[in-house]
């Protein structure tokens, strides 16, 4: 991957100057991606989610690492990791702002399967910053750690949000139902049983709608 190529060097200041660019949300592909000043009602729900939560880890790893051997600390954490959830937060980013122009289902629907991806990997990247916790960036650490551990939580109106929208836009779709319904079990357990019903009565209309637009055949 290039990405994981031009932060993985022993060169400090190129990694820091590389790694900031990229988990500060100003990656070479994010420069396609102009958010709109005026966003249309479809998409304000979704303003709010970002795309630099891991601003400050280039300056964790960065004070942390030996000045000869930075990629020893980019192992330690396994930084692929991070690179890809950062992938994901960019790609959300660039799905938003698309429907700026036009709305489609789908775009929410991968919206949603984004967010359920980042969210389910923060339990593993709190977990590998932990391996840093005897440095001296030890209370930025935890900052970083924190602000990953509530991303769920942070985060669960926008999820709903896509999925609902998806059904909103295409209520005949089985897939959406299905993954809604999985997904959320996944990331909220027993907490969002009340959400289930309101997903498994869409899902009826649905099956309703679907069993209206048969052709009865009578031979």
């Amino acid at each position: 991957m290039i990405i994981i190529k031009k932060i993985y060097t022993n060169k400090k200041e190129l990694f820091l100057a590389n790694a900031n660019k990229l988990f500060k949300g100003q990656s070479d592909y994010m420069k396609y991606i102009i958010k709109p000043d005026n966003p249309r009602e479809i998409i304000k729900p979704l303003m709010d989610i970002k795309n630099d939560y891991f601003s400050i880890l280039p300056s964790i790893i960065y004070s942390t690492s030996d000045s000869t051997n930075i990629t020893k600390t980019l192992n330690m954490i396994n930084i692929e990791e991070f690179v890809l959830c950062q992938s994901y937060l960019d790609s959300i980013q660039y799905q938003i702002n698309s429907q700026q122009y036009f709305q489609d289902s789908n775009s929410f629907s991968n919206i949603g399967i984004l967010l359920f991806n980042t969210m389910s990997m923060t339990s593993d990247l709190t977990n590998n910053l932990e391996k840093l916790k005897n440095s001296t960036n030890e209370l930025n650490i935890k900052e970083l750690q924190n602000t990953l551990l509530n991303l769920s939580q942070d985060l669960r109106n926008e999820f709903e949000y896509t999925y609902d929208t998806a059904i909103y836009l295409r209520p005949t779709s089985n897939f959406y139902y299905k993954d809604y319904s999985e997904n959320l079990v996944l990331l909220y357990g027993l907490d969002v049983i009340d959400k289930l019903f309101d997903i498994g009565e869409k899902g009826t209309f649905r099956l309703v709608l679907y069993k209206r637009s048969q052709t009865v055949d009578t031979r």
